[in-house]
């Protein structure tokens, strides 16, 4: 486990073109994603023998790779069994938070996204997006867009396989926003002016009461 720990690190360092959702608050983070023997633990039901999972997740979400073992722990679930994700951090890598949105999505397991402390960006969509979502007292879901937005394409000089740097920076700014806004639209608790407010730009904080309220009502 430790080698693979290492193997994903390594992805990291040499690095790839990344978008992030976090938050530029700077808060201590009290243990890596990327350690399976710290983040997972299992308890095994007598009778059924199903099987429940907590995942902690405090730390920055980086790399795809480095949350290899998180969406392992989903493929492998069974029906019946249980996924307890415990949230609190300041997001961000966007393309992993898709992948572990689609993890959970095709997994068999039941999930639940615990709020534990004030969540940010990527950490929010996570929270509003991965299942059964519950928010302990004082707490908050914080929600913006991408770290792209406002880019100006136009500084991009030169060019690559004959197309203008200025032509690639737009297409892949629009492909971003577009799967950003697929997953502002998708949470059912956000107003519309909230949604509107996140894509333009703002921060929408939203506390347990409200969301409680919210869903009380729906």
């Amino acid at each position: 486990m430790r080698l693979v720990a290492l193997l994903a690190l390594l992805f990291v360092i040499l690095g790839l073109p990344t978008i992030n959702i976090n938050h530029n608050l700077h808060l201590p983070n009290a243990q890596s994603v990327i350690d399976p023997e710290k983040i997972v633990s299992k308890t095994e039901g007598l009778i059924f023998r199903h099987t429940h999972t907590d995942i902690t997740m405090n730390d920055e979400i980086k790399s795809p790779q480095s949350l290899k073992d998180i969406a392992d722990v989903l493929r492998k679930a069974e029906s019946g069994d249980t996924v307890t994700f415990h949230m609190v951090g300041l997001g961000g890598n966007l393309e992993s938070v898709v992948y572990i949105l689609n993890n959970i999505k095709t997994s068999k397991a039941t999930v639940n996204m615990v709020v534990e402390g004030n969540v940010y960006s990527g950490h929010a969509y996570l929270s509003a997006l991965g299942g059964n979502l519950e928010m302990l007292p004082n707490t908050f879901l914080m929600f913006h867009t991408f770290s792209g937005y406002g880019v100006d394409c136009a500084q991009d000089q030169g060019t690559d396989r004959t197309v203008s740097n200025k032509e690639h920076c737009e297409a892949f700014l629009g492909a971003i926003q577009n799967q950003v806004t697929s997953l502002i639209n998708s949470i059912s608790f956000l107003t519309p002016e909230e949604k509107k407010a996140i894509l333009t730009g703002h921060d929408v904080y939203i506390t347990k009461e409200m969301y409680d309220a919210r869903v009380a009502n729906q």
